[in-house]
């Protein structure tokens, strides 16, 4: 009740304005109530304890220190909901809490009480609002309420204040209503674009799509008809980004499979003579949309290719789709290995099957223009000083909506990466075979080795279409500002390698059959068990490099790491974001760390793995102010936390978080 009172009386002191809109000019509540308005006369139950006026304290320094989208971004990193107390007072100019701010957008969702909804969140920016349902709607491991995301997204439809986003985040908000099935609100904000940019024509080619679900309803619980059903007119709209670069445009068959297994191109003219060219495809568990990757393969206005399809070990009952596939053409080989490796390790067999002068793949359920083979070889011929180039994609959904999480960009295709196998096997060797996340590696990798650039094929469209699925290997690591930890692990770590190795004109190549690694990649990259051994010490800090020089301090964590590895411990370390800086590009450690993880003296420990902890130690207290709300697979004996931070701390925080994470209270040192 008394919380409530104090609630209330927020509110009467904000219509007033005697607490400014703007969060840096907001006077603390516990000032106005303790010693403003009633003097010495005020009741018991307006007193704010000293707790609570230190918690404010330290939601208002956080929520000032950094710029909104730099303080949005650290909360999606960081996975952390204590994290979106100090974002939700910025965002609402030191009004309301995070759990305030739900129960806002939660009234919204209610016929009864969404009016008095709609006035608290008319108050607000339509740019802070669209910050908070996208952090509402982050996938970054936390456990999110999704009605909540939709009911601030209806708002914000029936609200529309988009002409106070830029061009970038009006895209995003509109491919948000497509995807929610608020297309008539989407159809509107598009129809007053006028010279639309190449990203918002893909837009307006969505609201027309003639493929929309109206059978599920959309936010609101209603139905909404089909703004058109004219696949024609659809694909006028859709070849717009090939037609203004002169290529083939796409048709669909008339099939009943999703809408990208339609997708048909015929190249006008083909090229019948040439260096050979091997395309590899893996697979595992193929199903129809195999053939998505392979007809557009086979396609090719580039005749002279081979297709090496190499499946993973997905046992004898796809046997006959196998059969089928290498039945359909000359220029098909299946390899049929009985052991499931992984893409890389697949990929790299082919390559030394590959009968091809030049080697490219092709992802098995995408598809590729028939003139992407053509403009690669086209470029390198003109280039005989590279030695491999590579093209850009989009990414769509099976409905060929452009709208999906990942955005409209056009995007660097790192499957389309087209290289000379033998000048690229001498310098460089094969892929790392890890399970995922190796495209990127080799493609710098090969840069290093060779000297010469990868060249991104640009002044040309996407040349292949990225079939996106919530099931995909990537999918599930990727979110909006957020990547699974072991992908910053992984990418630290062979950009150390990468750097150290370029350095000292070191051998980058790494073998097809290695036995040892160059460089660290967690359990989930490589697909090898965790290490059992047990971490004596485990280190916990945010590490990573932000733009400001020096704003990440490891000094300490370096320092107890090699006095402890010196004394014969098996030393950790783990990632935790804070809020201290913008975040660098580059995404890796800070290299003082990061070379101590790549030569063995300390292990990049991830908080989902199962491994036995001795004693956590956090060398600065705010590591753990607002910590993950993510599962936490460690078993830990012991936490230590140094008394002081690099910021304003609660001890109270501090302790719940070690109790929450660990299950263990902390001593403090």
């Amino acid at each position: 009740m008394q919380a409530q009172l104090r609630r209330l009386a927020r509110r009467v002191l904000t219509s007033l304005h005697i607490i400014d809109e703007t969060y840096n000019r907001a006077k603390p509540v516990d000032v106005l109530l303790n010693q403003g308005l009633l003097g010495a006369d005020r009741p018991e139950w307006m007193k704010i304890d000293s707790a609570t006026v230190e918690a404010q304290r330290i939601t208002r320094h956080y929520a000032g220190s950094l710029p909104i989208p730099a303080l949005v971004a650290a909360s999606l990193r960081s996975g952390s909901l204590a994290m979106r107390d100090p974002l939700s007072f910025r965002l609402s100019g030191g009004r309301f809490d995070y759990a305030e701010l739900c129960a806002i957008v939660r009234a919204y969702g209610s016929p009864t009480s969404r009016e008095g909804a709609r006035l608290l969140l008319d108050s607000m920016t339509f740019s802070n609002l669209e910050y908070f349902q996208k952090v509402l709607a982050g996938k970054n491991g936390t456990v999110i309420d999704k009605d909540l995301a939709e009911y601030l997204l209806l708002y914000l439809s029936e609200n529309p204040r988009v002409d106070t986003l830029i061009e970038s985040e009006q895209i995003l908000f509109v491919s948000k209503l497509i995807a929610a099935g608020l297309v008539e609100s989407a159809r509107k904000i598009v129809a007053g674009w006028n010279s639309p940019t190449v990203a918002q024509r893909q837009v307006r080619t969505d609201v027309i799509s003639p493929f929309h679900q109206t059978a599920t309803s959309n936010a609101a619980g209603e139905n909404e008809p089909l703004l058109n059903d004219d696949e024609a007119l659809w694909l006028v709209a859709f070849n717009s980004v090939y037609s203004r670069y002169g290529l083939e445009p796409v048709t669909l068959a008339d099939s009943d499979v999703p809408p990208f297994d339609r997708i048909r191109a015929v190249a006008s003219s083909t090229v019948e003579t040439g260096p050979l060219v091997t395309v590899i495809m893996s697979c595992f568990r193929p199903g129809p949309e195999l053939w998505a990757g392979v007809d557009s393969t086979l396609a090719q206005s580039w005749r002279n290719l081979e297709l090496i399809v190499i499946d993973d070990g997905s046992g004898p009952e796809y046997d006959a789709l196998l059969d089928e596939i290498e039945a359909s053409d000359d220029r098909v080989r299946v390899l049929r290995p009985t052991e499931n490796r992984g893409t890389y390790a697949c990929r790299n067999e082919a390559i030394d099957a590959a009968r091809g002068e030049y080697i490219t793949m092709q992802d098995s359920d995408d598809w590729m223009h028939p003139r992407r083979i053509e403009l690669h070889v086209r470029h390198i011929l003109a280039n005989p000083q590279l030695v491999a180039n590579v093209s850009s994609c989009f990414r769509v959904s099976e409905e060929l909506f452009f709208s999906q999480e990942h955005g409209f960009k056009l995007k660097l295709c790192e499957p389309s990466l087209f290289f000379h196998k033998e000048r690229a096997l001498a310098t460089a060797g094969y892929f790392d075979p890890v399970r995922k996340a190796a495209d990127g590696e080799y493609r710098r990798r090969l840069e290093l080795a060779t000297g010469t650039p990868v060249e991104r094929l640009i002044n040309i469209p996407a040349l292949t279409l990225q079939r996106t699925l919530s099931t995909s290997l990537s999918t599930s690591d990727f979110g909006e500002m957020w990547m699974h930890e072991s992908r910053l692990a992984y990418r630290s770590a062979y950009t150390q390698w990468h750097r150290e190795a370029a350095r000292n004109t070191a051998d980058l190549r790494i073998a097809r059959d290695a036995t040892e690694r160059a460089f660290p990649a967690p359990s989930r990259i490589s697909g090898i068990p965790v290490d059992p051994t047990p971490i004596d010490t485990l280190l916990l800090g945010d590490a990573v490099i932000r733009m400001k020089p020096g704003a990440v301090d490891v000094s300490a964590i370096v320092a107890r790491a090699k006095a402890l590895a010196a004394e014969g411990k098996v030393v950790g370390f783990c990632q935790v974001w804070t809020a201290i800086d913008v975040v660098d590009h580059s995404l890796r450690l800070v290299p003082e760390l990061q070379k101590l993880i790549n030569d063995g003296t300390v292990k990049h420990v991830l908080l989902d793995e199962k491994r036995t902890v001795g004693m956590v130690v956090v060398p600065d207290a705010v590591t753990l102010q607002y910590p993950p709300s993510l599962p936490v697979a460690l078993t830990v004996g012991a936490v230590e936390v140094s008394r002081t931070g690099s910021g304003p701390f609660s001890r109270s925080a501090v302790v719940a978080a070690s109790d929450a994470l660990f299950g263990v209270a902390p001593t403090w040192v």
